[in-house]
């Protein structure tokens, strides 16, 4: 079965963003030193316990906070950026394959005219 480039691009798009959303953030065999977490600490306040020591540790100061903005956390510069280009990127595909499909309506018809001998 021939599939078009636009097809296989599609499904390996698809099949990578599934991958990448169902990737995990942390495995045990990712090499790096396991976090013991006591009973009754849970993972955020594991997780605020270690930003805060690295603030200590990078000595950054309080006004450099983070603010959570925008949608997941984003900035909304940044959320609108990565949508801008997301569509660009979508007009570009969409732009690639309407050309080669008119490409080949084109080559097409320069084979039925060489054939017909006109």
């Amino acid at each position: 079965m021939k599939q078009s480039i636009f097809t296989r691009f599609c499904i390996f798009f698809f099949i990578t963003a599934l991958c990448c959303l169902a990737a995990p953030t942390a495995s045990p065999l990712s090499g790096a030193d396991p976090v013991r977490v006591s009973a009754p600490e849970t993972m955020d306040e594991n997780e605020n316990r270690d930003i805060q020591w690295f603030k200590d540790q990078m000595k950054i100061s309080p006004q450099y906070l983070e603010e959570t903005e925008g949608i997941m956390g984003m900035s909304w510069a940044h959320f609108f950026t990565m949508v801008f280009l997301v569509l660009f990127f979508i007009w570009g595909m969409i732009t690639v394959f309407l050309r080669q499909r008119r490409t080949k309506e084109i080559l097409a018809t320069l084979l039925k005219e060489t054939n017909d001998g006109d």
